[in-house]
C-alpha cells in the first residue's frame, strides 16, 4: 500500500503551534478585558457562556480518572436541581419521554419530537452531543434557543449554582453534561413545554438525567458495545445500565435485541412492575421506501411512533397507564414481549412528523459539483455495518446516474474514546476506497469552526499513524480469492495522515477550497484524484468529525 504522510520538522511544527496558540490566547485575553469592565449580568454573551461551560468540562475530565462509575451522580444532580429554586414536585409535573440505548437513541428522540410537534404540542428536547453549535442540545419546538435566550438561562442556572457552592449547599459545580441536563430541565419548566423528550448521556442507571423520578413512557433503542470501561464489557451488563431508566409502573418500549440483553430488560421491567413492549420495523407508508430509509432506521422510527402514541394516549385519556399496564403482563420467566401495532387514529400525522424530520450527521448526504459528502457518525460495530451498507447503496445509485463520470471513493476517518479501530476499519474495507485520510482525535471547542486552534499534537499524529498501520495490516490479510469480490485492488489505495479537518478538506475537494485555508504546504494531489471528475467521500467514526465537516460546509440543515 502506498502511504503518504504529512511530515513536518518538529521544531518548525512546535513554533507554528506556539504562534497560533499565543495569537489565539492574546486575542482572547484582549476580548476578556473589554468584557470585564463592570457590566450587568444581562450583558454576558453566548461566548461567555461557552467559555464557562468549557471550564466545567475540564473538571469532569479529572473526575472520570478518579472513578469508574458515577455512583453519586444522580444524588448530586438532584441536590443541584433543588438549588435552582425548583422542587421535585415541580419536576414531576414535567411530562417526560425518557430514552436510553447505544445506537439510535438520538434519532429516536428526534423522530418522537417531530411527531408530537406535528400533532400540535409544544415540545422540548434535550440531546447530545452537538455537532456544530452547543445550542443544538436544548431545543424548543424543534429549534435551538437564540444566543441571547440561551445565555440568559445559562447564567441564571450558573449563578445560582455558583452561589450555592460558595455557601456550602453543594460541594462542587456540576460537570459539563450534568450542567446542561439541569439547564435543559430548567428551561423546559420555565417556558413551559407540553412534553420533554430527554436523551440519556451515557448508560442510564447512573446518568445525570436519571434523577427524574417519573415519566410518561421510557424507550430503549438498540443495545451494542460502547463505553465498556464505564458500562461493562458484556451486553447483559450494558443492558442493566440502560434499563436503569425504567420507572415504577411506567410503560417502556424497546426494539428487537440480542436475547441476553432482552432477558435483562425483562428482568428489570419486572422488578419495577412496569409493562414492557417491543416494536416491528414494518412501518406502514415507509416500509417500501428503501431509498430513504434503511432497515435499522425503520426500527428507530417504529420505536419513536410508539413512544409518541403512548404519550398522546396518556395526555388525552384518563387511566392511560392502567390501560397499558393491563394490556401487558409479562409472566415470570417469559422472553416474549407483546409487539405494538400501528392500528390507531391519526397515523397520517405520525408519518408527516417522520418525513419532515431531518437528523444531521446521520446518513446525511451533501452534494457539491465535484464531491458528494456522505456523513455518518457511526462509532460502534453495528452502526458501522449499517453505515457501510448505506454508503455502498448510495454510491451505486450515484454512479448509475453519472455513468460517464469517473468517480473515486474517499474515506475520512477518526475515532475517539478508545474505540476498537481494527473492528471498525475491517468493516469499512469492504467499500474499496481509493484514498483514505486519517485524522487525529478531535475535541469540541466553543466555536467548532476554529479548527486551526486544534492542530494535531505529535501524540495525536501518532494516533493517526497507528490507525494507518491497522488499515495497512488489514489489507495484507486479504486473500487472493477475496480480492476477486472487491471492486478494485485496494492495495493501490493512497492513505494520508492529516493534522486537521481543515487540511483534509482542502486537499481532497476543489469545491470547498474557498471555504478553508491549509495550515501547511500539503503534498501534491495524487494522479488518482486529479483524474477523477467526482469524489464520493465518506466521513465516519466520530460525530465530532462529522460536526467539523458540517461547520466548514456551512450547511443550513442544522
Amino acid at each position: 500500500m502506498r502511504s503518504h504522510v504529512l511530515n513536518f520538522i518538529k521544531p518548525a511544527f512546535m513554533e507554528f503551534r506556539s504562534i497560533n496558540f499565543l495569537n489565539g490566547m492574546y486575542m482572547t485575553m484582549v476580548d476578556c478585558k473589554k468584557l470585564r469592565t463592570p457590566v450587568e449580568v444581562t450583558e454576558r454573551k453566548f461566548q461567555d457562556a461557552c467559555s464557562k461551560l468549557q471550564s466545567l468540562r475540564s473538571a469532569m475530565a479529572v473526575r472520570e480518572k478518579a472513578t469508574k462509575h458515577a455512583y453519586h451522580e444522580v444524588t448530586e444532580t438532584k441536590k443541584q436541581f433543588l438549588c435552582l429554586g425548583m422542587t421535585m414536585e415541580k419536576l414531576d409535573q414535567l411530562s417526560v419521554v425518557h430514552v436510553a440505548g447505544t445506537k439510535g437513541k438520538g434519532s429516536t428522540c428526534a423522530y418522537t419530537e417531530s411527531i408530537l410537534r406535528n400533532c400540535g404540542y409544544k415540545t422540548g428536547m434535550f440531546c447530545s452531543p452537538h455537532l456544530v453549535d452547543l445550542r443544538e442540545r436544548i431545543q424548543i419546538n424543534g429549534r435551538r434557543l437564540s444566543e441571547s435566550t440561551f445565555s440568559r438561562y445559562f447564567f441564571e442556572v450558573y449563578d445560582r449554582l455558583h452561589e450555592s457552592m460558595k455557601n456550602g449547599a453543594i460541594s462542587d459545580m456540576p460537570h459539563y453534561f450534568q450542567f446542561l441536563t439541569l439547564m435543559a430541565l430548567y428551561v423546559f419548566l420555565k417556558e413551559p413545554v407540553d412534553v420533554a423528550i430527554i436523551e440519556v448521556g451515557i448508560g442510564g442507571q447512573y446518568d445525570s438525567t436519571n434523577f427524574i423520578n417519573t415519566a410518561v413512557v421510557c424507550g430503549i433503542s438498540l443495545l451494542d458495545y460502547d463505553h465498556e470501561h464505564i458500562l461493562g464489557s458484556t451486553l447483559d451488563e450494558i443492558a442493566w445500565q440502560k434499563a436503569g431508566i425504567f420507572k415504577h409502573q411506567v410503560p417502556a418500549i424497546t426494539q428487537p435485541q440480542h436475547q441476553k440483553a432482552m432477558n435483562v430488560l425483562i428482568e428489570r421491567a419486572q422488578a419495577q412492575n412496569n409493562p414492557l413492549y417491543t416494536v416491528s420495523g414494518n412501518v406502514p407508508g415507509l416500509n417500501n421506501d428503501t431509498t430513504n430509509y434503511e432497515p435499522f432506521q425503520l426500527l428507530n422510527i417504529s420505536l419513536a411512533i410508539q413512544l409518541a402514541r403512548i404519550w398522546l394516549s396518556d395526555h388525552d385519556q384518563e387511566n392511560c397507564r392502567k390501560q397499558w399496564f393491563n394490556d401487558c403482563n409479562i409472566q415470570s420467566g417469559s422472553t416474549n414481549l407483546p409487539v405494538l401495532d400501528f392500528d390507531f387514529p391519526d397515523f397520517s400525522k405520525f408519518i408527516r412528523g417522520i418525513k419532515t424530520c431531518h437528523i444531521p450527521g446521520r446518513l446525511q448526504i451533501i452534494k457539491h459539483e465535484s464531491v458528494s459528502f456522505y456523513l455518518d457518525g457511526a462509532h460502534t460495530e453495528e452502526s458501522m455495518k449499517a453505515c457501510t451498507d448505506w454508503f455502498l447503496k448510495q454510491c451505486n445509485l450515484e454512479m448509475k446516474s453519472k455513468s460517464s463520470t469517473k468517480m473515486i471513493r474517499v474515506l475520512m476517518f477518526t475515532v475517539t474514546g478508545g474505540r476498537k479501530v481494527k473492528n471498525l476499519l475491517s468493516i469499512l474495507k469492504e467499500c474499496s476506497f481509493d484514498v483514505v485520510i486519517f485524522l487525529p482525535n478531535l475535541q469540541h471547542n466553543p466555536k467548532v469552526i476554529e479548527d486551526l486552534k486544534e492542530l494535531a499534537t505529535l501524540e495525536n499524529m501518532e494516533h493517526c499513524r497507528d490507525m494507518q498501520t491497522v488499515w495497512y495490516n488489514l489489507h495484507q490479510e486479504i486473500s487472493e480469492c477475496q480480492y476477486k469480490s472487491i471492486r478494485r485492488n485496494t492495495m493501490q489505495a493512497v492513505s494520508i495522515l492529516c493534522p486537521s479537518v481543515n487540511d483534509a478538506l482542502y486537499w481532497c475537494s476543489s469545491d470547498v477550497k474557498n471555504l478553508v485555508k491549509p495550515s501547511y504546504k500539503l503534498i501534491g494531489v495524487p494522479a488518482l484524484l486529479r483524474g477523477a471528475a467526482h469524489n464520493q467521500l465518506l466521513a465516519t467514526g466520530s460525530l465530532l468529525l462529522v460536526g467539523k465537516l458540517l461547520s466548514f460546509l456551512n450547511t443550513d440543515e442544522l
